[in-house]
């Protein structure tokens, strides 16, 4: 043990000896009564739980400084936040642009836990693509999508489509 341990174990030691917290009250000098305060507690909340598929098509249209054969990453997810509860789903990967387009197809499996029936489903999906032109430094293209369809039934698959161009 190094003598910093040593006096630390002292000094706790002789703090925990010379105080007897019963003591210590409304009639000890210096002691400042503290009064209850009542704690609002929210009500257990009930819980459904849904389940289903969030299924995504994009296209992403090349420019012309973006050449077949470049590589798109994208990253998508579902979240559904009810006052309650936050559930969150995400899924990420990458494609390749051929034909002057990228189509990317992703499905976002889910089991969330609802404790409202208001709670909206939203679904986030980004690409990004860094190019490489002649006489130029790295580029990189990038384009962000939404979407909150109203929460769908429970075991329903729900499509989502996005485009854009780079």
């Amino acid at each position: 043990m190094t003598t910093r341990n040593i006096f630390t174990l002292l000094f706790c030691a002789a703090m925990l000896f010379s105080v007897d917290a019963l003591a210590i009250d409304a009639q000890t000098p210096g002691a400042i009564p503290l009064e209850s305060v009542p704690v609002r507690l929210k009500p257990a909340t009930t819980t459904t739980q849904y389940n289903g598929t969030v299924a995504i098509s994009a296209v992403i249209a090349a420019n012309a400084q973006t050449p077949d054969g470049t590589t798109i990453n994208y990253n998508a997810s579902a979240v559904v936040m009810d006052g309650f509860f936050t559930s969150e789903r995400f899924v990420g990967g990458s494609a390749t642009f051929s034909g002057g387009a990228a189509t990317i197809s992703v499905n976002i499996p889910y089991a969330f836990f609802i404790g409202s029936s208001s709670a909206t489903l939203n679904i986030s999906f980004g690409v990004s693509s860094t190019v490489n032109p002649p006489n130029s430094g790295p580029i990189t293209y990038s384009l962000a999508f939404g979407s909150s369809p109203p929460l769908p039934a429970s075991g329903a698959t729900t499509p989502v489509s996005f485009s854009g161009t780079f």
